[in-house]
């Protein structure tokens, strides 16, 4: 076990290394799961604290069977998916990602990798109607229908976007120019002022927030210091706050097609 993994697992407030080790646990090998198992008992993690995480299911809550699932008749892109999978959640749509695919997420290029939508057999109709809206079907697979790229960000439900804790803190080959930089500065700031204002009128929580005031530190650094995966999807997720903004720089779109490029090489199933 490397000392910078569990460097980090002492970092975790209880709230992440319960998240990490329950909801991520099949992202890390036996030896990461044992630190993080040894550190929930360090800690004295009560009972309550863990079901309070863990959550009890509703009495109502439906259960399904796998078997009635069916698989979608065209497959997705690695990107594509990641947008298809947060339409069906705002749609209440019951579905999943063949699993083999995507068990572990990828910080290479993986272009040529598709996935396969699994519904089930209820929201079949449901499911059609609302990614037919969005996707137009191409040589077996469900391509996005050309939208404007900020319009695509917003599509992007980050709270989906699951990754383990060494995913997160790997440095990655992204950079920006100096307006780039500057501009993205600017925003950065902008939400760390207005959150809470910004999560009321969206009704959900900025999910990267905690990361934003490391981020402006290393955004003032000339020439830019590295960034990790965690930084530049929080960069993603500033972006798409204020990218419909009549304000905000046309010419920062060529920055989200790189951006949205950058999350197809991470995208999760």
């Amino acid at each position: 076990m490397s000392t910078d993994f569990l460097t980090i697992v002492k970092e975790f407030t209880n709230a992440q290394l319960l998240h990490e080790f329950y909801t991520n646990k099949d992202q890390y090998t036996p030896e990461s799961i044992g630190v993080m198992e040894k550190e929930i008992g360090l800690r004295r993690i009560s009972d309550e604290e863990k079901n309070t995480f863990l959550g009890a299911p509703e009495e109502n809550e439906k259960e399904y069977l796998k078997d009635d699932f069916v698989a979608f008749d065209y497959r997705f892109s690695n990107t594509d998916i990641v947008l298809a999978g947060a339409i069906c959640k705002d749609c209440g749509i019951v579905c999943y990602v063949n699993k083999a695919a995507t068990d572990v997420l990828n910080v290479e290029p993986t272009a040529d990798v598709v996935y396969t939508l699994y519904v089930h057999k209820e929201f079949i109709d449901k499911a059609h109607e609302a990614l037919d809206e969005h996707f137009e079907k191409d040589g077996g697979l469900y391509r996005l229908r050309e939208l404007p790229v900020a319009d695509k960000l917003r599509l992007i439900n980050f709270n989906e976007i699951s990754l383990s804790a060494e995913i997160e803190q790997h440095e990655c080959e992204v950079s920006f120019s100096l307006e780039e930089q500057g501009i993205i500065a600017r925003y950065v700031r902008k939400l760390i002022d207005e959150v809470d204002t910004v999560e009321q009128s969206t009704g959900r929580p900025v999910f990267f927030y905690d990361n934003l005031e490391d981020i402006e530190k290393k955004l003032s650094k000339k020439p830019l210091q590295k960034l990790c995966v965690g930084d530049i999807l929080a960069i993603m997720e500033v972006i798409q706050v204020y990218c419909t903004k009549p304000d905000f720089p046309s010419e920062m779109n060529e920055t989200i097609t790189g951006l949205l490029g950058f999350l197809s090489m991470i995208a999760k199933g």
